[in-house]
């Protein structure tokens, strides 16, 4: 009887936990589902991810991406600037992110520079983010507002090793939603990047400040 008590008990144990993975896998359906989530996608290749819980201006940006991108008659330098300011206003923006690790824009940004910016960003302007969403909630912390191209150019080609890319140049500056706690005059509004094209992607592959 022990013995039939025992296989009783293990087989309650694979029911339950069974249960417990589809049910989490529902839930996590659910949850991208409902998210907002989008992609941009040609022929095929998936170029570009929203953020999964993007601000509306993020949303805004986004959908004017996919426009122009779908635009024939776009020109490389309108592509150019809408990367830049989706990436400005994902990476510049804290009201959306988990903390310190959760840095933004880095699928603007060129592949094999992503950890690089990435352990940057971390070491820098998110740095402090995680101590700041415990003290003061996310939702009060910087967000971007606007964001206005200056001027977007072609510029001399991206050459890495026997491979060249065209390439662009950014210029914009941006502002924050008004805040009491931290004083956008205190946060980068301004920037300028380069901009190369690979295999149809728009990548962020320089920043300049001034």
């Amino acid at each position: 009887m022990k013995k039939i008590y025992k296989h009783f008990n293990l087989y309650a144990i694979y029911l339950t936990l069974a249960a417990l993975l589809i049910s989490g896998s529902i839930f996590a359906y659910l949850l991208l589902k409902d998210s907002g989530e989008k992609t941009i996608n040609v022929e095929g290749t998936n170029l570009y991810t929203q953020r999964f819980n993007a601000t509306d201006y993020q949303k805004e940006l986004f959908t004017e991406l996919e426009t122009v991108i779908n635009n024939s008659e776009a020109t490389g330098n309108e592509i150019a600037a809408s990367v830049v300011k989706n990436y400005i206003a994902d990476f510049y923006t804290w009201t959306n992110k988990q903390g310190s690790h959760d840095v933004g824009g880095l699928g603007f940004v060129f592949s094999p520079s992503t950890l690089y910016i990435q352990s940057q960003a971390k070491a820098y302007f998110y740095k402090d983010l995680t101590y700041f969403i415990e003290l003061y909630g996310a939702e009060n912390l910087l967000q971007v507002d606007s964001i206005t191209v200056k001027y977007a150019d072609a510029e001399t080609n991206f050459v890495m090793g026997t491979n060249e890319y065209p390439s662009y140049y950014v210029g914009v500056e941006w502002t924050y939603v008004p805040n009491e706690i931290f004083s956008p005059l205190s946060y980068q509004n301004k920037g300028y990047f380069s901009v190369l094209v690979r295999d149809g992607k728009f990548e962020i592959y320089r920043y300049f400040k001034e």
